[in-house]
């Protein structure tokens, strides 16, 4: 995504006038599909000096394509200082007062009901359903078949991206839909066993999701990675980001790991590790680097019963690191619902997970085409909501009491 900065007055007016007016400029930048960046953010303490500040701005603005001038930014020199460099190194001048490119704007919006930004956009992509994951960037849709809008604006291509076989038979639908009516559109994703390779940031995941390889040794039986990414871990160039969601973290090499927990240092967001962390190949080197970022979450698993001894030893290394049990931030995928398990051998092993050290989260097992059973549904609601699981744990603790 192409930046902006964000340029105007500052030096005397109060802080509270300068961060909402900089706040709100920040999502007109978003509105025309830029990545807003602010000198409030340059970090330099307010009572910098000015020629210090206004250096820092300036190294912001060389790093952007284009600037964006609030209507006070003629009554500030640092402003016009930065839109004479601006205008001498070729970026794209935008001003936020132009009443016609905001009239402009607001007209396309009224009689088409989509923004600039999804005016100017070349790609689409559609998604069977959303998840928690999913991007939510104006030229993203959810199940959905041609309209209005790609017919005023069309796409130059449309990606249908499906990530559970269950959804196939949707996903093959849109495709379908949107070939008839003559756009050229491709279909893929982790369903139909895709190759994934190197990772576009905000793409067919969120932004703030990010994946810095790809791979994984092992061979489990419910699991398709091995089969799809092949059992070499792939190492990506690393991007931004701070939900990181590899196949296996850990099995990657020391130079990479480092890598990673660097570009994590520099994010604003606590890291969440949601592709969960292997616990035999925890090693208390990268304990403490994960621990020392203060992660929001960290995710481990508990698939199968060569997974427990590992899963304690890795509970007993975070807890002697300093990792506290009640935080609830180490948590742990306990699969659920596979052949031949029961409803007493799956709460024996939530709760193992729990006694380890580890919040537990149920996760039911389903076949290709998604059937489940609806008993262990059920049972996968009692163990999934954390609020449930609070509960859960909370009675159980009283009852052994």
């Amino acid at each position: 995504m192409k930046r902006c900065y964000i340029s105007g007055k500052i030096s005397g007016l109060r802080m509270k006038e300068v961060r909402s007016k900089f706040k709100a400029a920040e999502k007109a930048v978003k509105a025309l599909d830029y990545e807003p960046v602010s000198p409030l953010n340059n970090g330099l303490p307010a009572n910098a000096p000015w020629e210090r500040r206004i250096a820092a701005n300036i190294l912001m603005l060389s790093g952007c394509d284009a600037i964006y001038l609030l209507p006070d930014w003629d009554e500030s020199v640092g402003a016009t200082i930065e839109k004479q460099i601006a205008t001498y190194r070729g970026k794209k001048i935008i001003f936020a007062d132009d009443p016609q490119f905001e009239d402009i704007m607001q007209a396309i919006y009224e009689a088409c009901g989509i923004t600039f930004a999804q005016l100017i956009t070349k790609d689409r992509r559609i998604f069977p359903r959303r998840t928690n994951a999913t991007p939510d960037d104006d030229m993203v849709a959810i199940n959905r078949t041609p309209d209005l809008f790609s017919a005023i604006c069309p796409p130059d291509e449309v990606h249908i991206d499906c990530t559970f076989t269950w959804d196939i038979p949707v996903a093959t639908f849109l495709f379908e839909q949107w070939q008839k009516a003559g756009f050229n559109t491709k279909i893929g994703g982790v369903a139909f066993g895709e190759r994934g390779e190197n990772f576009v940031a905000g793409m067919y995941l969120k932004r703030g999701y990010v994946i810095t390889s790809r791979g994984c040794p092992n061979n489990c039986w419910f699991c398709t990675v091995p089969k799809r990414e092949g059992r070499q871990i792939r190492e990506l160039p690393i991007v931004d980001g701070y939900n990181i969601l590899d196949d296996n973290l850990l099995a990657t090499s020391d130079s990479h790991f480092n890598a990673v927990i660097d570009m994590l240092k520099r994010q604003k967001e606590r890291p969440i590790f949601s592709g969960g962390l292997e616990a035999k190949i925890l090693t208390e080197n990268r304990a403490k680097m994960i621990l020392d970022l203060n992660p929001k979450e960290m995710f481990f698993a508990y698939d199968t019963p060569d997974d427990y001894e590992p899963l304690v030893e890795a509970g007993k290394l975070l807890q002697r690191l300093g990792y506290r049990k009640a935080s609830q931030i180490a948590r742990c995928y306990v699969l659920i619902g596979g052949k031949r398990d029961t409803f007493e051998q799956a709460e024996k092993r939530v709760l193992q997970a729990w006694d380890a050290g580890f919040f537990p989260m149920a996760m039911l097992f389903r076949d290709k085409q998604g059937d489940y059973d609806k008993d262990w549904r059920r049972f996968q609601r009692q163990w999934a909501n954390p609020t449930i699981v609070a509960e859960n744990l909370k009675r159980r603790k009283s009852i052994m009491i």
